[in-house]
Parts: C-alpha cells; structure tokens; sequence
C-alpha cells in the first residue's frame, strides 16, 4: 500500500483505503463470536460455502441483493 500512496493519482484513494481497514480492525466482531461460526461450520453435516458472522453479517447480506454495479457505487462513495 506504501508504493500505492507515492502515486499522486491513487494517493488519496489508497489513504481513505488505509482509514477504512484501521477502522475496520476497530469495529471487528469479536474472536469468540469468530471463533463460533468456525467452529459452527466444522461440525456441519453439510457445510456451506459461506457463513455470516457478527455484527456486519448484514452488510454480506446487502450485498447479494443488490446488483453489482449498485454495491460497487455504495462502496465508491465511502471510499471518498
């Protein structure tokens, strides 16, 4: 990411990345609940090939219904 910011043209968009993943790791769920949805998919049965988990789970969730081109204006937008 540090070559990224010395490129004048991505330099504010690689920043306002950077903020969004220290922002990120200070929202986190968790690493119990974490923990429990792993665990949750080594006992299935059947797993499946993705499990929710925490409080963003709803953003996963958006993010199927809405077509890609409307998810990615959604993600543009808290990029600037």
């Amino acid at each position: 990411m540090a070559e990224a910011q010395k490129d004048l043209a991505r330099a504010p968009m690689m920043r306002k990345v950077e903020e969004n993943w220290q922002e990120g790791f200070k929202r986190a769920s968790p690493a119990d609940v974490v923990a429990a949805t792993i665990q949750k998919a080594l006992d299935a049965r059947t797993p499946k090939a993705q499990y929710l988990c925490g409080h963003r789970a709803a953003s996963a969730v958006i993010q199927r219904l809405l077509p890609t081109n409307q998810w990615d204006s959604i993600v543009r937008w808290q990029m600037t």
